[in-house]
């Protein structure tokens, strides 16, 4: 007895000392990665010039080693991460109805698929017409779109409520609960709050100038004035060529705001908003509570998606609908409720109303996944899509899905079909076309073969963006921030048999289609993947921390405080130095935009005129005219076109506002010598004082000396 008590205790203390020995591997090879992800990111630093990508790689792969085996060695953080986000699905009897009302209640879905779908059958004839019905081609934006959106409410109706579920209803009452707690409710209402805010603090002031908003406001314009298009669905430009749906949620707010810069921003705000909350929503079916905290912190401060939220362009309305189909087929795939899948066609469907990027991206995306999970759920039964009525039932909801889609998506490619439009009309103009990549070997463009190769990855962790959507001296992550995103795409892939593996695919597909553009450096391209970005960086904290203290409970509170250290530090880049130097990257000479702006309270009728040697042109700016202020006369023209005879021949009985450089003393003299010039004035609006044109307003009734 006393040798086999001995015999006991030394296979405990072996034990012991092998799980303590386990430990310290583990705790060793993640501060090893840590630290070569941190030598990685040092060597991406955008102010290398890209000299040193090759130890950064190196230092990249060396890292992601180390992340692998402390993964390897701490299989309890694995299962815990892939078992985090369960979904509770329960049925309970419920009280029986009589079968006369439980007939009518089955006829509901059908009822409402098939209104749906004349609904939208409508809308294509209306912005095709296909038939030409009299009644249907005077049909007003606003009815347009209200037919839209009943559309969509009811063929997710039809075909999420289907008969079958119906029946079973009425005898029994389907519970499905992600255990939501009241304390995650308000993290998401503050952290949406907080998102809101910073999308619409001075939201005209601190970027006081068009970014390529142009196109925008001139279909706004057209649609105040009257003179816009009365098909909703139809391109409103030929380089913009998306739907006028955009455009008309923009006059909505202009005609009560004002026609302003704001204005044009503040669905940009919303949407980017309500982006948070479905980030949180997708992050919290895949994985966590902790994990969808931090990525809408993340993803609320994150200084290219609050960019894109604070522009008036539709690039940031693709991944709030993108990110919602992911997250109601993630609900669908675990809880099996048909109404998931057809909720998430729908989204899918919206996807194509907005920017390209959307229309590109999200589909094959979607079958990429599902694909995916198809043959991973072979051997993983926790990442095979539920049902409990088995597979009939699964190919019964993936239809319904497809069909959603299909018809939430087909007034956008049939008004294309009727108006002879392509239907990928962005790729015809930046995509490389089938002799591209052979040109480039052998002739060269300015963009070679392997700038085409590693950029599209590069704008991650070391690229900054060749054009001024969004400009800056960083990538899209910021340097800093590195690290933590190198730890979260690599934490994720050593855990890749389950369905969070949907964020990596949302990235490599993203850079995989910049690769066929002409220039693949242009961030407006990448917005399609910034929650994806954010929930990397979120993953990057919550599977490397338990790692260096496994199966500690107090990790979530330390994580949460972590991510909010990081989102502050976004915060404060953005609008600091980001939005210093943006301001100055915008105006590489005076801005010959503020004087419109400044102008745009003048009395109608008075003539401003631009004298500059760095106009954007008498065509650019008379656009920004016709939205700010369509009653101005505007003149654009040089130093050396400015004579004496032209000042002389200029109208003096109506108001003139003359903007001139402060340091063209030639035009001042002119000017000096033919009116009476009075006070100079600068601009109020947020421009760097070198780069302002210098205002003299004379009225008409002192315009003469």
């Amino acid at each position: 007895m006393r040798l086999e008590a001995i015999t006991r205790q030394v296979a405990l203390a072996t034990v012991g000392r092998a799980r303590l020995s386990r430990r310290a591997l583990t705790v060793g090879f993640t501060l090893l990665a840590i630290a070569l992800f941190a030598a990685s990111a040092w060597y991406f630093r955008p102010a290398t010039g890209g000299y040193t990508l090759l130890q950064a790689t190196a230092f990249l792969l060396a890292g992601a080693v180390a992340l692998g085996i402390a993964t390897g060695l701490n299989r309890h953080s694995l299962r815990e991460t892939q078992e985090a986000a369960r979904v509770t699905v329960v049925e309970t009897p419920a009280a029986a109805r009589p079968a006369r009302f439980a007939a009518l209640w089955r006829a509901v879905p059908v009822t409402a698929l098939v209104l749906g779908v004349v609904a939208l059958l409508a809308l294509v004839e209306i912005n095709g017409p296909f038939l030409g019905i009299p009644a249907l081609q005077t049909v007003p934006l606003r009815t347009q779109f209200i037919l839209l959106c009943l559309g969509v409410a009811l063929v997710v109706a039809g075909l999420g409520l289907t008969p079958c579920q119906i029946e079973r209803a009425v005898g029994t009452r389907q519970i499905v609960s992600l255990r939501w707690r009241w304390y995650e409710i308000a993290a998401v209402v503050l952290v949406t709050l907080l998102a809101l805010g910073l999308r619409v603090w001075r939201l005209e002031d601190l970027v006081h100038k068009f970014i390529d908003e142009i196109h925008f406001s001139t279909a706004v314009a057209g649609l105040l004035s009257g003179t816009g298009s009365s098909k909703l669905l139809s391109p409103f430009a030929g380089i913009t060529a998306f739907p006028w749906l955009y455009p008309y949620w923009q006059a909505e707010i202009a005609a009560v705001h004002g026609r302003n810069l704001e204005s044009l921003r503040l669905v940009s705000a919303a949407l980017g908003t309500l982006t948070v909350p479905a980030t949180y929503f997708l992050a919290r079916t895949l994985f966590d509570r902790t994990t969808a905290v931090m990525a809408a912190l993340l993803l609320a401060t994150f200084p290219p998606h609050l960019h894109f939220s604070r522009i008036g362009l539709n690039n940031v309305a693709d991944p709030l609908f993108g990110t919602l189909a992911l997250a109601f087929l993630a609900r669908g795939i675990k809880t099996g409720r048909r109404l998931d899948y057809a909720l998430a066609g729908a989204m899918l469907g919206l996807t194509q109303y907005f920017y390209e990027g959307g229309r590109l991206l999200f589909p094959p995306l979607v079958v990429g996944w599902l694909v995916f999970l198809w043959i991973l759920g072979r051997g993983e039964p926790a990442v095979r899509p539920y049902s409990p009525q088995g597979h009939t039932s699964v190919r019964r909801n993936l239809a319904a899905l497809a069909l959603a889609a299909l018809l939430v998506g087909l007034p956008v490619y049939t008004t294309l079909l009727a108006e002879r439009k392509p239907v990928m009309p962005r790729m015809e103009t930046v995509a490389v076309g089938g002799s591209y990549y052979w040109r480039v070997v052998t002739q060269g463009t300015p963009q070679t073969l392997e700038q085409h190769l590693t950029r599209p990855f590069l704008v991650y962790v070391h690229q900054v963006e060749t054009g001024l959507f969004y400009g800056g001296d960083q990538p899209l992550i910021l340097e800093m921030l590195v690290p933590v995103f190198l730890l979260g795409v690599f934490g994720l892939l050593w855990r890749g048999r389950q369905m969070g593996i949907v964020v990596l695919l949302w990235v490599l597909l993203t850079s995989a289609g910049n690769m066929l553009m002409t220039e693949s450096a242009i961030f407006a391209r990448y917005v399609v993947a910034f929650p994806a970005l954010a929930l990397l960086l979120a993953l990057g904290v919550r599977y490397t921390l338990p790692l260096l203290r496994p199966g500690w409970r107090g990790w979530p509170p330390v994580m949460v405080a972590l991510a909010a250290v990081m989102a502050f530090a976004q915060m404060r880049y953005y609008f600091g130095h980001h939005l210093e130097v943006y301001n100055r990257q915008l105006r590489p000479g005076f801005d010959s935009e503020d004087p419109i702006f400044r102008a745009a309270h003048f009395p109608p009728g008075t003539h401003v005129h631009i004298i500059s040697n760095s106009t954007l042109g008498q065509q650019y700016l008379s656009g920004i005219v016709g939205y700010l202020n369509s009653g101005l006369v505007l003149d654009v023209r040089t130093p050396l076109e400015t004579s004496r005879e032209y000042l002389a021949s200029l109208i003096r009985g109506v108001d003139h506002a003359f903007f001139v450089e402060p340091t063209d003393a030639g035009t001042l003299t002119l000017l000096q010598e033919q009116f009476r010039l009075g006070v100079p004035h600068f601009s109020p609006f947020n421009v760097p004082r070198d780069r302002q044109l210098v205002l003299f307003y004379v009225r008409g009734s002192i315009a003469g000396r």
